[in-house]
């Protein structure tokens, strides 16, 4: 549907997503938009956009005398929002009446179809148009302690293919949008994260003129999507979690699911095993803290899934206890630290050759199996390059190492070992023991973290550190794809990227070479954007189309490396339109630009994860006439030049200074 010219009623447009959807739909050429909620007071915080007349009408969709007043009074309408609802936040069966499931439905279901049923007229007489009906990811999957909200999105969802069917005829485009948690009032009680609102109403209007039946914005709802594609008997299971506090939809919008391993001494242990997109891979067994499979062990193994592994955590404390999963309170440490002082070592270089074993005999593990561990796992990866079959072992702030030097003569497969200059747990005397053992074996690779202390690499705990992390891990990569593959063509990938971006400028084909939740950073500027949702609005409305036509990159040189690329290159444009990422609010200008810039480009398996973009903002400011470089340190397009020809002069901008220094002791 072209929202060009279109007239809009927007039920519950006081606040949420409503109230976004009046202003979104002010950005896309809509000429008026009726503001229908209960209360006309609570239209106070909604402004007029210049070019657009919001009408306030009262209208409650659970009173068929008010829907019946609103289609007379807005006999105009050509596209419908439904996006008043309830959530009572209840249960089914526990709930003492059903009080709050009949109010759900009266408004979720009910309201809905009786507005689709007022409107469907409205809008055929007028020509044609569109419905968007705000439904919920939970109405795909019943989430127990929203169960009867649950049950009236799936009605609603049900009812919303059926209204399709019937207004098809009529030329109207109907929309079911099925988001997960989203920062409104509605859920301010609800704790897994949540979306912007404005981020919903955008991907919803996005996918109407687009002709698209059904939109899932943000990265909760296309996981659970994904899952319930995959598995969806093993989403229903981590919905029911929720009735113990043992799981949310964040853990149900996970890729993973849960395998058995059989040990080799008798019994069955658990293992958390995520795939990758593609549905194999090498195999890589990831080795918990002394938390359990708890959110950050996988976090790590849905992450190292997209990186092309098939990635498994087992459960090594299953002897002591089954399913343990601590955070990082001060309770759950005391717990942990007691399970660790009874954790038997030998017994779980056992249990982590089994899963090996196991892994390897997956049909959809393909070449060979290593490990990484993180603490107590840091110390066990150690030990599985001396106790295991695995073919490459990578080890975090290892606790105990010292202990076990002797066992470094049977390293049999490369080893790379990450330290914490202030680890209290692997003091300096340790790790001294510990270089003086392995520093120079072959296969062995050390680093050292300087001023960074025990588990830099877990986000939430009190010592992480982001750089130290990252730089971590595209060391482990390294290791991993060395021996592990696999091996992508990164180059191809990221000229893939730029082909769309640059020269076909579609942005569908520009984000399907991105991860699900990619994000870009224009670092003088700061504009791009973090998760799909945000990053595909930066491209599509500010950065796309937002090139001058003559736009031209120059390639210098590229680096290329385990997990990123370093893109050096001359950016070169004439200022004929605003370029919002590089020159936000300057109107063109007609000037010639040249500039160096450099892209540093990460990637997660066969996908962009990242993008840092530099380039030097005053020789910009300067070429285009706003900045006047008398005085300063500044070059201009000078420094695309010398960048083209070493032979220009240097230290030009030195001036007096650098005579200073003719004829001295060199």
């Amino acid at each position: 549907m072209n929202l060009s010219g279109a007239v809009a009623l927007v039920t519950g447009a006081n606040r949420g997503i409503g109230k976004c959807f009046v202003d979104e739909l002010a950005t896309r050429g809509v000429t008026k938009i009726y503001a229908a909620v209960r209360d006309l007071d609570s239209l106070k915080n909604v402004k007029e956009p210049s070019g657009v007349s919001i009408i306030p009408l009262t209208l409650d969709v659970t009173k068929p005398s008010h829907i019946s007043a609103a289609a007379k009074a807005a006999g105009d309408v050509t596209l419908l929002i439904n996006n008043a609802g309830v959530n009572c936040m209840d249960r089914l069966l526990e709930a003492s009446d059903d009080d709050a499931a009949r109010r759900e439905m009266e408004t979720n279901y009910h309201g809905m179809v009786n507005m689709c049923r007022a409107f469907g007229p409205v809008i055929a007489d007028n020509g044609g148009g569109g419905i968007v009906n705000m439904l919920s990811i939970l109405g795909q999957v019943n989430l127990p302690v929203m169960g009867s909200l649950s049950a009236s999105k799936a009605a609603a969802y049900s009812a919303t293919q059926a209204i399709r069917a019937e207004l098809a005829s009529k030329g109207i485009d109907v929309v079911a949008v099925m988001p997960g948690a989203v920062d409104t009032d509605m859920s301010k009680d609800f704790s897994p994260p949540k979306m912007p609102p404005e981020d919903v109403a955008t991907e919803a209007l996005d996918g109407l003129e687009a002709g698209e039946w059904e939109v899932f914005p943000g990265e909760m709802a296309k996981g659970l999507k994904a899952g319930l594609a995959n598995d969806p008997v093993e989403i229903q299971k981590q919905m029911m979690a929720s009735l113990t506090g043992a799981g949310d939809a964040k853990s149900a919008a996970r890729k993973g699911k849960y395998m058995t391993v059989d040990a080799a001494d008798g019994g069955q242990f658990q293992a958390y095993i995520a795939r990758p997109e593609k549905g194999s891979g090498p195999g890589l067994v990831l080795l918990q803290e002394i938390f359990g499979i708890n959110d950050y062990m996988m976090d790590m193994a849905d992450h190292f899934a997209e990186e092309g592994y098939v990635a498994v955590v087992p459960d090594l404390f299953w002897r002591q206890e089954e399913g343990v999963n601590l955070g990082y309170s001060e309770e759950d440490f005391q717990k942990a630290f007691g399970l660790y002082q009874e954790f038997d070592v030998d017994q779980a270089l056992k249990d982590i050759q089994d899963t090996i074993t196991t892994v390897r005999g997956q049909r959809f593990v393909n070449g060979k199996v290593g490990t990484i561990g993180y603490c107590l796992g840091g110390l066990l990866a150690y030990l599985s390059a001396t106790r295991t079959d695995a073919d490459v072992a990578v080890g975090y702030y290892a606790v105990g190492v010292q202990d076990y030097l002797k066992e470094a003569k049977k390293i049999s497969c490369p080893l790379t070992l990450h330290f914490a200059g202030e680890d209290q747990f692997c003091p300096a005397e340790a790790r001294e023991a510990i270089y003086k053992q392995l520093e120079g074996k072959d296969g062995v690779s050390l680093h050292l973290y300087e001023g960074q202390d025990h588990a830099f690499a877990t986000p939430g705990r009190d010592h992480f550190d982001k750089p130290s992390t990252l730089m971590a891990y595209s060391r482990s990569l390294a290791t991993l794809r060395s021996v592990l593959g696999p091996v992508y063509d990164l180059e191809h990938l990221w000229d893939m990227h730029c082909y769309h971006e640059f020269a076909t400028r579609d942005v569908d084909a520009t984000m399907a070479t991105m991860v699900s939740e990619p994000y870009v950073n224009h670092i003088p500027t700061m504009t791009g954007g973090v998760g799909h949702d945000h990053l595909k609005r930066f491209y599509k409305y500010h950065f796309v189309d937002s090139n001058p036509e003559d736009t031209k990159l120059i390639p210098i040189s590229r680096t290329i490396g385990a997990d990123r690329l370093v893109d050096e290159m001359i950016f070169c444009f004439t200022h004929t339109c605003e370029i919002d990422w590089m020159l936000p609010g300057i109107e063109p200008t007609g000037k010639y630009v040249e500039v160096p810039l450099v892209a540093i480009v990460n990637f997660r398996g066969d996908k962009l994860y990242h993008e840092h973009i530099y380039w030097d903002q005053a020789s910009v400011l300067v070429q285009i006439g706003k900045l006047d470089e008398t005085g300063l340190p500044v070059a201009g397009g000078d420094t695309a030049k010398k960048l083209l020809d070493e032979t220009r002069p240097s230290n030009a901008l030195m001036a007096d200074n650098w005579k200073t220094s003719e004829g001295k002791p060199i």
